[in-house]
């Protein structure tokens, strides 16, 4: 299994309330007769995954293989020193998941495809790594 650290620029955070945001708010007609509102607080060229790491952030990968920390007011920090995904078809950068005591240890496992030989051929892998 490969292994790589992440290092992600800015991890103090000001958390601001959510009607500070500046965002689009849309209803969306529940199940059962419940209203669910969502607001649009970030934009993404290729978005793929994305898992909640606090009750205010999230994590979220695009194929073009980026992996950013947006917070609830929008802003986005990008995570440094993500492994090179090859891109193509389905391939890329793809899912992420926090480990189930990812407070105590901030380990995420990441998929993505790699290639060794410029995309002759291609394989899917899946990481542990350190935020």
């Amino acid at each position: 299994m490969k292994f790589f650290t992440f290092t992600a620029t800015a991890l103090s955070i000001l958390t601001l309330p959510h009607s500070a945001a500046s965002a689009e708010t849309f209803k969306i007609k529940g199940t059962e007769g419940s209203d669910i509102q969502a607001s649009k607080i970030a934009s993404f060229n290729s978005p793929w995954a994305m898992t909640f790491i606090g009750a205010d952030q999230m994590l979220v990968t695009t194929k073009l293989g980026k992996v950013w920390l947006v917070e609830a007011n929008g802003t986005k920090t990008e995570v440094r020193n993500v492994p090179k995904a090859a891109v193509g078809g389905q391939g890329g950068l793809g899912d992420i998941v926090t480990h189930p005591d990812f407070a105590i240890n901030q380990t995420v496992y990441l998929s993505y495809v790699e290639s060794n030989d410029n995309g002759a051929t291609r394989g899917s892998v899946v990481v542990s790594a350190k935020l």
